[in-house]
């Protein structure tokens, strides 16, 4: 059984070579890397990169004049499975960002139970939970899935909404519910949703969801990358904005509408960084803890680990 990633991407090159290489190490055989309109820097970045592996190929997909969830851009979706399927061969696909990283109880992906009994899988995400000292110690983690399972993540998130936040604006982002993304042995695809969260397809269908494998969220890791994702997102809008139906995109509206400079843009980011006492109270409170703890939940239905 083999298993290939089609991963979306724009200007993110250092965190993209970070992806792949942790992911050849949990069983990822091939990866078609969706690039998105980056950067010339960047490009080369990424070009360079895939030229060194065989089994990485750059497939260019500019969408940044194109309506959210339009024929165009619903047909854009379709292609990268067309495009994979016509360049490796593999059993599985999963779709992520290049901030996601799929993470396995055990030393593989393909080790999942769910790949036996299912044809579509809802790849559960979880935001991590950093301290104020940054993003380090999760890149060191990316070494091995035995590190990266130390890994504390919030695994009691809140549903925000524009009216959550106007209410308490002090709720860091991070903190939010983010839905799951697909991961699929089905090769002929109809339709498939906007973040790539499902799809349908004229196949019949057997959806599953694992207790074993997860994918750990990273949307925040540096000032610099955040601050460039606004302005990206700030120029989309721009052209497409108009177009969105109401609480589409509503964080990224939110975040080009209020983070107008820099200070605003590096308190925002700041505020998704959590504090000693605040890790400690929300372990305490199991919202947050390691992802080794929260698959021995799952499977056993009971707390954990110890809490410190």
């Amino acid at each position: 059984m083999s298993l290939g990633l089609i991963i979306n991407v724009k200007d993110d090159a250092d965190l993209l070579i970070r992806n792949i290489d942790y992911h050849e190490s949990v069983g990822v055989d091939y990866f078609l890397v969706s690039e998105r309109g980056s950067s010339a820097a960047e490009l080369e970045k990424i070009n360079d990169f895939a030229s060194q592996r065989p089994n990485v190929v750059v497939f260019k997909q500019n969408i940044a004049d194109m309506v959210l969830d339009s024929p165009e851009f619903i047909r854009l979706r379709i292609i990268l499975f067309e495009k994979y399927h016509a360049t490796f061969t593999s059993n599985w696909v999963a779709v992520i960002d290049t901030d996601e990283f799929l993470l396995p109880v055990s030393s593989s992906i393909l080790h999942a139970g769910i790949l036996k009994t299912a044809n579509l899988v809802a790849l559960p995400r979880y935001n991590v939970a950093l301290p104020r000292a940054g993003v380090d110690a999760f890149y060191e983690k990316l070494a091995s899935p035995e590190l990266l399972l130390q890994q504390e993540i919030i695994v009691k998130p809140i549903t925000l909404s524009p009216e959550k936040m106007r209410e308490e604006p002090d709720i860091p982002w991070v903190m939010h519910r983010v839905g799951p993304k697909v991961m699929t042995s089905i090769k002929s695809v109809s339709d498939i949703a906007m973040g790539f969260h499902d799809l349908v397809s004229d196949t019949a269908v057997v959806r599953g969801c694992p207790q074993d494998l997860l994918i750990l969220h990273l949307p925040f890791s540096s000032y610099e990358r955040f601050a460039r994702k606004v302005a990206n997102m700030k120029a989309h809008l721009e052209n497409v904005g108009h177009t969105l139906k109401p609480g589409e995109a509503w964080h990224w509206r939110r975040w080009v509408a209020e983070l107008i400079d820099e200070e605003s843009i590096r308190v925002e980011f700041e505020k998704q960084f959590f504090a000693d006492t605040d890790l400690l109270k929300l372990r305490q409170e199991e919202v947050v803890m390691t992802a080794e703890c929260f698959f021995h939940t799952l499977v056993n239905q009971q707390p954990g680990c110890a809490l410190l």
